[in-house]
């Protein structure tokens, strides 16, 4: 039996390669990638040239940024996107505000806030089935520990969500 195609949720410090493929300086976003018509064609679209990606593609690709998100003008468009769907989630730790978890790769001054993540983790948990999650770039600080357990903290709420459907 065929699963239902996968779509993606990003929590991200920058949509880098989005941004500036449609002329935007990257920053916090929270980012939705709808599947294409068969999930075995998710790696060749990853490998096709920038100009065939289609960033900008709405249909496929939406993005909210930290002030939105700040604003709340992501929710009601992004529980439509994702109502009933198969997601994968990836947790980009530099996507949260670098006073949260300053151990990072590239911290993002004005990023997501604690509550606004756990908001979007649980809203996505409420409305998809999370089929996967990831959490990427805790840069570990020697005798810096705060960032280590946030991200921990981060991740055992993120489960507990998800199993629960939150």
């Amino acid at each position: 039996m065929a699963t239902a195609p996968v779509a993606t949720v990003v929590i991200v410090a920058t949509a880098r390669r989005a941004a500036t493929e449609i002329g935007q300086a990257p920053r916090a976003a929270i980012a939705l990638r709808a599947p294409p018509a068969t999930l075995a064609s998710l790696p060749r679209s990853a490998r096709r040239p920038p100009a065939a990606r289609r960033p900008d593609d709405p249909a496929r690709v939406r993005v909210w940024y930290a002030e939105q998100v700040h604003d709340g003008d992501w929710r009601s468009e992004f529980i439509r996107r994702v109502q009933g769907r198969r997601v994968f989630l990836t947790i980009d730790v530099d996507g949260l505000d670098p006073a949260i978890v300053p151990a990072t790769g590239t911290p993002e001054p004005d990023g997501l806030t604690w509550r606004e993540t756990l908001d979007i983790v649980r809203t996505l948990s409420q409305h998809a089935t999370v089929a996967g999650l990831d959490c990427v770039e805790l840069a570990p600080a020697a005798g810096q520990h705060a960032a280590d357990f946030a991200v921990a903290k981060l991740l055992y709420k993120t489960i507990s969500y998800v199993m629960r459907g939150a």
